[in-house]
């Protein structure tokens, strides 16, 4: 079992190494946990833990992964909530601990409320090859890859197949169907999440402002901006 783990790290063996480690079933929750959450492990291993565990349909899985959905290493959060997705689809019985959910979404929620205060000095840069312009591509890339796990996030509080369907009809912006899926979001959220939430959904100047009024996030000027990304933890 301990030789197959970093076996995860090749991908010649990757795919092997998923199917045999996910045939141990239960038992190897526990090893594949203590990897997840050593964070001197090599983040090419703990990236793959989750794929090995989605196949694992017990709560002993659920559990585990959802103590990695906060995990500083954002390729790590993001592979936990994509494994949990797969078991909410194919194990709804599991529970799915929606107290400690909705408090990652509102993690999530603030920190893309910040991201979007930092990118805000650096939106009228008109020099496509610009430094400021390239710092604005990765902020909006990070906004977007927020939002993504905000809805994996959704999915498993609520009906994860209108979750997503909402979460694509607002990516394409056709505005029949951001309008539909904007009232599904209406009427399925609980009130606190909906006041957090669909203000994400606005205009950029209207999440600057809700930003402010929710969180406290205040506007910054480019240096402001640039020693918060610094600070953040995101290499």
């Amino acid at each position: 079992m301990n030789a197959l783990v970093p076996r995860l790290a090749d991908p010649r063996l990757r795919g092997e190494a998923v199917q045999a480690l996910a045939a141990y079933g239960t038992r190897i929750a526990g090893t594949l946990g203590d990897t997840l959450e050593d964070q001197s492990a090599a983040p090419a291993i703990r990236r793959q833990v989750p794929r090995v565990l989605r196949y694992v349909q017990d709560q002993s899985s659920v559990d585990v992964l959802l103590r990695s959905i906060a995990d500083p290493d954002l390729s790590v959060r993001a592979a936990a909530l994509k494994a949990l997705n797969r078991l909410r689809e194919t194990a709804p019985g599991l529970k799915y601990c929606s107290m400690f959910v909705t408090r990652q979404i509102l993690s999530e929620a603030r920190s893309y409320f910040e991201l979007s205060a930092a990118l805000e000095p650096f939106r009228q840069e008109k020099n496509p090859r610009a430094a400021p312009s390239l710092l604005a591509l990765s902020i909006e890339e990070r906004l977007r890859q927020t939002l993504e796990r905000l809805f994996q996030l959704l999915g498993l509080r609520y009906p994860p197949k209108e979750i997503y369907a909402a979460h694509l009809a607002l990516q394409h912006k056709h505005l029949e169907d951001c309008a539909a899926a904007l009232g599904f979001l209406e009427n399925v959220l609980d009130r606190d999440l909906k006041r957090i939430l669909l203000p994400l959904l606005d205009d950029a100047a209207q999440v600057t402002r809700r930003g402010r009024e929710l969180f406290g996030v205040q506007d910054k000027n480019a240096e402001e901006s640039i020693r918060l990304l610094i600070h953040s933890g995101d290499a």
